[in-house]
């Protein structure tokens, strides 16, 4: 919400003043009016004198745009003290409208303001044109046609078409039909360079709206590219995610099913001994089986073994593969069984890889060492410890 401040009650108040420029452009008098209303109610508000100036004019245009003569004639006597306020440069605007207002009022006061315009700027066309209004109404036919050919110098091709047509009505007027015949024939030439510029301007209007659509499109095929290739390589991220997650419970559930069979075939050996059957084949099957797990489950030990003292011997993790962490935390538990199952019951999902960093930090590794066993940088040392906090139950 804008505050009441004098910098921002400036802004708003030119925000209005624009707002009514276009209703004035689109032919929208009531919202010119009502724009020009707020714009000078902010301009009060923030006591600047010039935008006060050019509010007030802005109000004498709009009543004078719908024909309320009384209201125009009110706003442009509250504009005039403040012209005095207004920089030199913009001075003339003002002069030219009071100048063209005062034409069928005072004829007198009409000159006076066209030659303060043209004091300042002397080759502005507005303020000629006026002049030549103005002598024409005296009967100063002379100057009147200097006023008019001086004007008629302007590069504004619908401001000399206006001129054209002024100095056609005095000539038709004054009974010149020849000379009118010749300007009439001026503002035909003059109408058609206009309708000229107005269809190259159409055209490049529609080549550049072409070249924006075609722009457009090209950045949406773009941006419809940069979606397929980033939800591709989300999709990618997610199914290595989800591969490696599976090979990391895989291992695990490995070494558990392992566990359990060796466990289950224990039990079955046993009650077959308390019954006297030592010597079944039953016996030598469980005996057997047995055996073959012990032999698988030794081996990856023995794999985990290697490699844990490996790294305790100042070994690396570079060419660790997934099943070696695995391996080596299986190995751990047979050292320190109550910590690997703290990481594996107090923690979600925890990776073997992040276990064994978990390990490495219980027996005491500074980042140093972790730095150099992990190969990594002590930025992702700090990242793998946050994601094991944050995975805790």
């Amino acid at each position: 919400m804008i505050k009441d401040n004098d910098e921002e009650i400036e802004l708003t108040s030119s925000i209005y003043h624009n707002l009514a420029v276009i209703s004035y452009k689109a032919n929208e008098n009531e919202m010119f009016l009502t724009y020009s209303k707020l714009a000078l109610k902010k301009a009060y508000q923030s006591k600047n004198k010039i935008l006060i100036a050019h509010s007030l004019l802005e109000m004498f245009g709009a009543y004078r745009k719908v024909s309320n003569i009384d209201s125009a004639q009110y706003y442009l006597n509250k504009c005039i003290p403040f012209i005095e306020q207004v920089p030199d440069k913009n001075k003339v605007s003002f002069y030219n409208n009071i100048g063209t207002f005062m034409l069928e009022r005072n004829i007198h006061q009409a000159e006076e303001y066209f030659s303060k315009a043209l004091a300042l700027v002397p080759d502005d066309a507005f303020a000629y044109r006026g002049l030549a209004k103005v002598y024409y109404e005296t009967g100063d036919r002379e100057k009147a046609e200097k006023m008019w050919e001086k004007a008629l110098k302007t590069n504004n091709l619908f401001l000399k078409a206006e001129i054209l047509q002024a100095r056609y009505d005095s000539q038709w007027k004054d009974g010149d039909y020849k000379t009118a015949c010749e300007t009439a024939m001026q503002i035909a030439t003059l109408k058609d360079s206009i309708a000229k510029r107005q269809y190259e301007e159409d055209i490049r209007g529609l080549q550049a709206r072409f070249e924006q659509e075609r722009q457009a499109a090209a950045d949406r095929q773009q941006f419809l590219t940069y979606i397929l290739a980033s939800t591709a390589l989300l999709f990618l991220l997610l199914a290595a995610t989800l591969y490696l997650y599976y090979r990391n419970v895989k291992g695990k559930k490995q070494h558990e099913e392992t566990q359990q069979m060796l466990e289950k075939y224990r039990s079955q050996l046993k009650v077959l001994q308390q019954y006297g059957k030592a010597d079944s084949r039953e016996v030598e099957r469980l005996t057997q089986k047995i055996s073959d797990l012990q032999k698988k489950q030794n081996a990856l030990l023995q794999n985990g073994r290697e490699h844990y003292e490996e790294v305790m011997a100042g070994g690396t993790t570079l060419r660790w593969s997934r099943n070696d962490f695995t391996d080596c935390v299986e190995y751990y538990r047979t050292q320190d069984a109550a910590f690997v199952a703290h990481m594996e019951t107090d923690f979600n999902h925890l990776s073997s890889k992040y276990i064994f960093f978990a390990i490495l930090q219980h027996l005491g590794k500074d980042d140093e060492e972790l730095r150099h066993i992990m190969v990594v940088s002590q930025n992702t040392i700090r990242s793998i410890r946050s994601r094991i906090n944050s995975k805790k139950k």
